[in-house]
């Protein structure tokens, strides 16, 4: 009946984001927001366009909408109907729930996603949750075990959150005590109670009976629009906020870099290093944050993080060089060039040899999707490929060329097969054929990071701002994985590069047809390192790097010469890259 939540993450700077948001002006912090009155009757302030677009279809086609909720990246789902959501930037659990409860003939009466993440779906009879916070999850279960019909929930910014059942019932726990006052002097008069929203900068709104609204501290065109509503005696039904605004990071002026601050500290990050492609150059680099959190070294522009996955594609941009150069064939076995270890053979291999093309577009069929830390004894390549690591034997487990399945032990293989044909280390190999090329000299495959960068280097840290032991972890030998350090601004001059390459530019990193091959879709949106958009979509190049501690972003537009580059220092970040990124999109103009 109910999805087991995993649990709430603790922040050691929660209450630090908390006395901010506190504080903050409502109308700095979120004048996006959509209001729903009537049957299907709906009012907005530059909500995201696909938001928009569901909510009027959902009016022309006569549907009843009940209820819509923004996602912290931007996302938004809207109920409609006895079983209809629509849903955009929601995670493949929340559609499979959605799905699931459809199948069964549920009726949905509410949706609400907690600022942290997560999401709850309310159904006629009882809820479907994940990541809402044990607390909450807890307090609902018992709700609905006695028999209480829930009809809506929200969450407050600080974490709180309240929940409306029966008649006039509530269930609340840490939300503002003059909104907690007013709940609980509308049920004692026996009012009906609808449902609560709470506004990012600290304010709220309460709806009862038909439609009466009680606020404080909401924009002023909201409020002035629900008043207006409330005197003409229209039904009201519930008003939506998205969770934070998207603010103009064109300008780096104060009031951007607090929001930006705010943002990292709710998120449980410590430092942000960010770069702005713009016009086929890079437009500018900032840092925000500390190195470590507790300290006050500052991140600056310059400073070096763990890219993580983002090494996949700096990887095949090298093996595309040596293809240009005549040493490889994409489409040639790769066992015909590899000397010092072979592709074992097995039943997915018989008619059909793992290539090139296929490893670098995770299709090859091998095995060992994440990079794991080895040994202290750090193992060789070979070693680590035959299975005398701490990871099993890099085999082919599919058939080659037929499915995409992300693996950072085909990419061991690239790595191998690029040293066997250069004769060369891979930080060395990587350094000709990259690194030196692009003008990329705050980035290096060694492992260890070089002593002399050690003190400038952003530290990794897990949930609740631990910083790891020690520092980093180590990732070789898997360096064509995970094993790049590099700053935001050395890898915006790759997204420019390839960009550059693609349009057709002369001195391109590649020549015209090998880059606009790399960014062509191999198996399904996978291209020759990096995920593209969707066909029929403006074509972007995009990949997210996860090493322990640290989460990274790049983006890029080659049509138009834009993206970004976003690097944190912390495995949470990636609720924060999500809402800048939204942010540069709508900024710049970039295609969605």
């Amino acid at each position: 009946m109910f999805r087991r939540d995993r649990g709430p993450r603790f922040s050691a700077w929660g209450a630090i984001a908390a006395l901010i948001a506190a504080l903050a002006l409502p109308n700095a912090v979120s004048a996006q927001w959509a209001l729903l009155h009537g049957k299907n009757g709906h009012a907005q302030r530059a909500i995201p366009a696909d938001a928009l677009k569901n909510l009027n279809e959902a009016a022309r086609k006569g549907l009843e909408i009940k209820s819509i909720a923004f996602a912290p990246n931007g996302g938004s789902a809207i109920i409609v109907g006895k079983d209809g959501c629509l849903a955009t930037k929601v995670s493949e659990e929340f559609l499979k729930a959605v799905a699931e409860q459809r199948q069964k003939g549920a009726e949905f009466k509410a949706v609400a996603f907690p600022p942290t993440g997560g999401w709850i779906l309310l159904t006629a009879d009882t809820f479907h949750a994940l990541d809402i916070g044990g607390e909450a999850f807890n307090s609902l279960t018992d709700l609905v075990k006695k028999g209480n019909k829930i009809k809506s929930i929200a969450f407050a910014p600080n974490g709180g959150w309240v929940a409306l059942y029966g008649k006039n019932g509530y269930f609340a726990k840490d939300i503002p005590q003059t909104a907690f006052d007013k709940i609980d002097e509308l049920g004692k008069k026996n009012g009906e109670l609808k449902s609560v929203t709470f506004h990012p900068g600290g304010g709220w709104a309460i709806f009862y009976n038909k439609s009466s609204v009680v606020t404080e501290g909401l924009p002023d065109a909201a409020d002035k629009l629900l008043n207006d509503l409330s005197k003409k005696g229209t039904q009201l039904k519930s008003i939506s906020f998205l969770p934070t605004s998207l603010i103009s990071l064109a300008e780096d002026d104060k009031e951007s870099r607090d929001e930006v601050l705010w943002r990292m500290n709710r998120a449980e990050v410590p430092g942000l290093g960010l770069a702005l492609v713009n016009r086929s150059k890079v437009e500018w680099v900032r840092g925000y944050g500390v190195l470590r959190a507790n300290d006050d070294t500052t991140v600056t522009e310059h400073t070096r993080f763990q890219a993580g996955s983002i090494s996949t594609p700096i990887t095949a941009l090298a093996a595309l060089r040596l293809v240009q150069q005549g040493k490889l064939d994409l489409d040639r076995p790769l066992n015909e060039k590899l000397a010092s270890w072979k592709v074992p053979g097995s039943d997915f291999t018989k008619t059909k040899s793992p290539t090139l093309r296929q490893a670098l577009s995770h299709s090859a069929g091998f095995n060992l999707p994440a990079v794991i830390a080895q040994a202290k004894a750090t193992p060789t390549l070979v070693e680590v490929l035959e299975g005398r690591g701490n990871t099993p034997a890099i085999v082919v487990e599919s058939e080659p060329g037929t499915k995409f399945a992300y693996s950072a032990g085909g990419y061991c293989v690239v790595q191998q097969l690029l040293m066997d044909v250069a004769g060369k280390p891979f930080p060395d190999l990587m350094q000709d054929l990259v690194l030196g090329p692009v003008g990329m000299s705050e980035s290096t495959f060694e492992q260890p990071i070089p002593a002399a960068w050690e003190a400038s280097a952003a530290v990794g840290h897990l949930a609740g701002q631990a910083p790891l032991p020690d520092r980093w972890e180590v990732n070789a030998p898997m360096l064509a994985a995970g094993g790049l350090w590099s700053s935001p601004g050395d890898l915006a001059k790759v997204l420019v590069a390839l960009s550059q390459a693609w349009q057709g530019k002369r001195d391109g990193i590649l020549p015209p047809p090998i880059a606009k091959g790399m960014l062509a879709h191999q198996v399904g949106d996978a291209g020759l390192g990096f995920t593209l958009s969707s066909k029929g979509r403006p074509l972007a190049f995009s990949l997210r790097g996860k090493n322990t501690g640290y989460v990274c972003h790049v983006v890029g537009y080659p049509a138009t010469g834009q993206g970004a580059v976003l690097m944190t220092n912390s495995d949470t970040g990636d609720r924060l890259i999500d809402e800048l990124v939204e942010s540069l999109r709508l900024e710049f103009g970039w295609p969605d």
